[in-house]
C-alpha cells in the first residue's frame, strides 16, 4: 500500500469521521432540546375517563414493592391496576398481596396467568388476559414494566394526549442507569443512550411505559397480534398508521431504570432486543448496515494504524488516530448533553428519584466501554439476524415470523430469583 493511498484513505476517514459526527450531533442536540424545552402535558382532572394500568409479572423485581406503591398513588381521577401474575408460587403474588393491604391497595386488582398461550410471549399472553377481563367503562390502557417507579402524575402525563381523537397511542422512554463497577451495566446503559433518539426519529415505541385507547386495541387489530406475537409495543406503530392515527413520544416521561447487570445479562438482553428490532422493525436491513458498518469501521481504523505504523507512515497514523479521538470525544459530548436532558426532567417531576444518579463515567472507562459496547452490539444484531428461537425468563420460544410463535418450553422455577417479563 503506497503512502498516497494510505494519506487517501486516511483523508476520507477523516471526512466521514466528519460526517457522520455532524448528523449525529444533529439529532441527539435536537433529542436534547426537545427534553429540556418540553413541558409535561397534565389536563384537569374532569377530562380523563377511566382507565387502567396493565402490569404482567413474572419474578420479583428489588423495588417491585416501590413500583406498586406508585402506582396505587396516581392523582388520576378514576384508575385500577390490572397486575397479572405468571404462577401462585411465584414470588410477585405475594409482593402484590402486600401492598394491595395498604392504604388505596384497592386499585390493585391481583390475578395469576390462566390462560398460558402457547401462540405468543407470555407477557403477551398475560396482557390479552388483563384486556379481555377489563370492564365496558375503561376507555384507556396503559402497560409499565415491574422496575418502573412512576412519579405521582405520570398516569395523567402519559394519557393526555390520547384525549385528542387523533393520538392513538403514546410512550415514554427508559434511561438505564450504568453502575461503574459492573461492565455489564455501563455497556446497556450506552446502548440504550445511542438507541433512544433513532427510537424518537422513527416512533419506535417503549411497552415500560406505553398507553392506548382501549377501543382502538379492538379495532386496529393490535390485541389480535400480541395473542400471536412477542412483544406489544412494536406491532402498534404500523397498525396505527393503517388508521391514520399518531403514536406520541411524550418528553417528560424518560424513567430511569436503576437495577444492576453483568455483562451475560446484558449481551442476552441486547439479543433479544435485536430481535424484536428483526421481527417487529420494517427496516431491519437498515440496522443490520449500521451494525456491519461499526465493525468495518472498527477494523479499518485498526489496520490504517497498523499499516501507518508498520511502513513508517507516521503523520498519517497520528491524523486517523486524531480523527478517531475527535469522534469519541463528539460521542462522549453528546452523551453528556443527553443525560444531563434526561436528569432535567427527572427533577422537574421526582427530586426523590434523582438520588438514583450514579456518578458520571470516567473518561478512561466510556474509552474502554465504547468500543466493548459496539463488540456486543454487532454480535447481538448478527446473531439476530439468523436466530429462530430465543430463551427469556426460563422460556423457550420458537420463532417462524413474527406472528408465528410457538412457546416449547415453559420452566415455571425459573422466575423464582429475579425480574419481570422485560419489554422491547
Amino acid at each position: 500500500m503506497t503512502s498516497l493511498s494510505l494519506e487517501s484513505i486516511a483523508n476520507w476517514f477523516a471526512i466521514a469521521s466528519v460526517a457522520a459526527a455532524t448528523v449525529q450531533a444533529f439529532f441527539a442536540l435536537a433529542f436534547e432540546r426537545l427534553l429540556k424545552r418540553t413541558p409535561p402535558l397534565i389536563l384537569p382532572v374532569e377530562n380523563y375517563p377511566e382507565a387502567a394500568i396493565l402490569l404482567p409479572l413474572r419474578g420479583a423485581d428489588a423495588r417491585l414493592e416501590e413500583t406498586l406503591q406508585r402506582l396505587i398513588d396516581q392523582d388520576h381521577p378514576n384508575y385500577t391496576i390490572r397486575v397479572v401474575v405468571d404462577n401462585p408460587s411465584d414470588p410477585a403474588f405475594d409482593v402484590a398481596c402486600q401492598v394491595s393491604n395498604q392504604p388505596q391497595g384497592h386499585r390493585l386488582k391481583i390475578t395469576t396467568l390462566e390462560n398460558r398461550r402457547r401462540t405468543c410471549g407470555l407477557q403477551c399472553s398475560a396482557l390479552v388476559e388483563a384486556v379481555e377481563g377489563l370492564e365496558d367503562s375503561v376507555v384507556d390502557v396503559a402497560t409499565i414494566d415491574g422496575d418502573v417507579l412512576a412519579h405521582r402524575s405520570w398516569l395523567r402525563e402519559l394519557l393526555a394526549p390520547l384525549q385528542d381523537p387523533s393520538v392513538g397511542a403514546t410512550f415514554g422512554n427508559r434511561w438505564f442507569l450504568a453502575h461503574r463497577d459492573s461492565w455489564g451495566s455501563i455497556v446497556r446503559h450506552l446502548w440504550n443512550a445511542a438507541a433512544i433518539v433513532p427510537m424518537w426519529i422513527f416512533g419506535i415505541p417503549w411497552g415500560g411505559t406505553f398507553a392506548i385507547k382501549k377501543k382502538w386495541l379492538i379495532e386496529t387489530g393490535l390485541l389480535e397480534r400480541w395473542s400471536r406475537g412477542m412483544v406489544h409495543d412494536a406491532p402498534a406503530p404500523s397498525l396505527l398508521k393503517e388508521k391514520g392515527l399518531q403514536l406520541r413520544f411524550i418528553p417528560s416521561l424518560m424513567m430511569p431504570i436503576g437495577e444492576s447487570c453483568g455483562l451475560g445479562f446484558c449481551q442476552e438482553f441486547l439479543k433479544r432486543q435485536m430481535l424484536w428490532t428483526r421481527l417487529y422493525h420494517p427496516d431491519f436491513a437498515g440496522v443490520l448496515m449500521h451494525a456491519l458498518a461499526t465493525a468495518g469501521l472498527t477494523l479499518l481504523v485498526i489496520g490504517l494504524l497498523v499499516a501507518s505504523i508498520v511502513t513508517g507512515h507516521w503523520f498519517v497514523a497520528m491524523w486517523i488516530l486524531a480523527s478517531t479521538l475527535a469522534y469519541l470525544a463528539i460521542m462522549i459530548y453528546l452523551l453528556r448533553r443527553i443525560e444531563h436532558a434526561v436528569w432535567t426532567v427527572v427533577r422537574r417531576r421526582d427530586r426523590d428519584q434523582c438520588s438514583q444518579v450514579k456518578e458520571r463515567l470516567g473518561l478512561w472507562t466510556l474509552l474502554l466501554a465504547i468500543p466493548l459496547t459496539q463488540i456486543v452490539y454487532v454480535g447481538a444484531t448478527l446473531w439476530a439476524s439468523v436466530a429462530h428461537q430465543v430463551t427469556w425468563r426460563g422460556v423457550r420460544y420458537m420463532l417462524q415470523s413474527p406472528f408465528e410463535v410457538t412457546l416449547v418450553q415453559d420452566d415455571l422455577s425459573a422466575p423464582s430469583t429475579s425480574g419481570k417479563i422485560e419489554s422491547l
